[in-house]
């Protein structure tokens, strides 16, 4: 049956049409009885479970609740194609799916600038250039893929036919378009309530930034770039396990680590601010001497981040 399944690549979900029910002869060969009725599908469209039970439901819901905040999937691609220090304008980009299957086409402006709308940030995607004459032996190595803003994100490589990058999901939110983002500004500061995100980024007792955390700083990190009239709070909170002035003691050097590293990359430290909060706001049950679950605990070891415009 495992060689069948590699076969007829049944190992994903697929659509099939069984005319005699369970009794179609295909259905029959794999002992089929049920089939998928319910299916949790997260905020970008992936499927999370298949006919979850309710205590899974709860569960994935508990955790999503001080996630990583997604005011809007994105749904555009938009950056910069530069030789050297030179657009590569008038060109065409291709993107491709990582089939290499050609889902849209775009030409490049005398900025080098290029925009794929419609698309699924769940997917992976490869962008293409075909081989072309102003890409010598001598200058096919600075061929680089940017963001709107200039920030370079990084080379492309060379292949047999051209020039072909594969898109980390992490980088996503550096190829949004600047001005998906500019109406929050332009508003008023109430409307900067859409930038308001709130994530766990430290494990108990941590002020060391892990590696994911650093991948979830990138999207704060996008913010800043692309809304450079705002300045930001990084507010740091613990659960109630320890001593709560060593806890307010550690909460503080939390948001600091994360405004070294945000300087780090860039930012201005006059447009950052760092609060510690200790265990102060704790956001269920799990007060002092209160037994509770980790995963409730966990739920208070949060950190928030909050935009506000420059005076």
């Amino acid at each position: 049956m495992e060689n069948a399944l590699k076969e007829y690549d049944l190992s994903k979900i697929n659509n099939c049409i069984a005319q005699k029910g369970y009794g179609d002869f295909f259905v029959k060969a794999y002992k089929l009885t049920e089939t998928p009725s319910c299916f949790l599908i997260d905020e970008l469209g992936k499927i999370v479970a298949i006919n979850p039970p309710l205590n899974t439901i709860i569960d994935y819901l508990d955790n999503k609740r001080n996630s990583l905040l997604i005011t809007d999937v994105q749904s555009k691609l938009s950056g910069k194609v530069m030789l050297k220090n030179v657009p590569y304008a008038n060109e065409k980009i291709y993107l491709l799916s990582n089939k290499k299957d050609t889902l849209q086409i775009a030409t490049l402006d005398e900025k080098g600038s290029f925009l794929f709308k419609n698309v699924n940030p769940s997917i992976p995607y490869n962008l293409f250039l075909n081989q072309n004459s102003k890409i010598t032996e001598d200058n096919q190595k600075v061929v680089f893929l940017s963001s709107d803003n200039g920030e370079i994100i990084s080379n492309f490589k060379n292949i047999d036919n051209g020039f072909e990058y594969s898109l980390l999901e992490a980088e996503l939110p550096y190829l949004k378009p600047l001005l998906d983002n500019e109406p929050a500004i332009k508003r008023d500061s109430g409307a900067l309530k859409q930038l308001y995100v709130c994530d766990v980024l430290f494990e108990t007792k941590a002020t060391v930034l892990s590696q994911e955390a650093l991948t979830k700083l990138n999207t704060v990190i996008t913010k800043l770039k692309s809304n450079p009239k705002t300045k930001l709070e990084i507010i740091s909170h613990t659960d109630s396990n320890g001593d709560a002035i060593a806890n307010n003691t550690l909460s503080s050097k939390q948001s600091n680590s994360i405004v070294t590293y945000l300087v780090s990359k860039g930012i201005a430290k006059t447009r950052l601010k760092s609060i510690g909060k200790g265990e102060s706001e704790i956001l269920n049950k799990c007060q002092d001497d209160i037994p509770c679950a980790e995963k409730d605990h966990r739920t208070n070891r949060r950190t928030e981040f909050k935009f506000y415009p420059l005076p």
